[in-house]
C-alpha cells in the first residue's frame, strides 16, 4: 500500500516540504526500518518524485526497547520472517548469527 498508493499520491502533491512518518509503538523497530526501505526503493525507481526529504520516527513507551531498536540488530528469524532475500542483502550486513541494518 505504501509503495503502490501513498507514495505516488504524495509525489503528485509537488509540495516542497519534508514527508514525516510516525511509527508509534514501534517496539524493536522493524516497522520504521521497513518504511525507510520502501521509501528508499520508491525514490530510486522514481528519482525526484518526492518533493522533500522523508523522515521516519519510531516511538515506544519502553526506553529499553527503543535503545535496542536504534541498534538495528536482528536475529535470523526476525529478518527472514518479513524480508525478501534481496532486501536482506541490500539493507543488512550479517555479523556472526545476527543481521545489522545498514546506515
Amino acid at each position: 500500500m505504501l509503495m503502490e498508493t501513498l507514495l505516488p499520491e504524495l509525489a503528485k502533491t509537488k509540495r516542497n516540504m519534508p514527508i514525516k512518518v510516525w511509527s508509534a509503538a514501534c517496539s524493536s523497530g522493524q516497522e520504521p526500518y521497513s518504511i525507510s526501505m520502501i521509501t528508499q526503493e520508491f525514490q530510486q525507481k522514481n528519482p525526484g518524485a518526492l518533493p522533500g526529504d522523508v523522515q521516519v520516527t519510531g516511538t515506544d513507551i519502553s526506553p529499553a526497547i527503543l535503545s535496542e531498536a536504534k541498534e538495528g540488530v536482528y536475529d535470523n528469524l526476525a529478518v527472514i520472517r518479513g524480508l525478501s532475500p534481496e532486501r536482506t542483502q541490500r539493507f543488512f550486513t550479517q555479523k556472526e548469527h545476527k543481521w545489522q541494518i545498514n546506515r
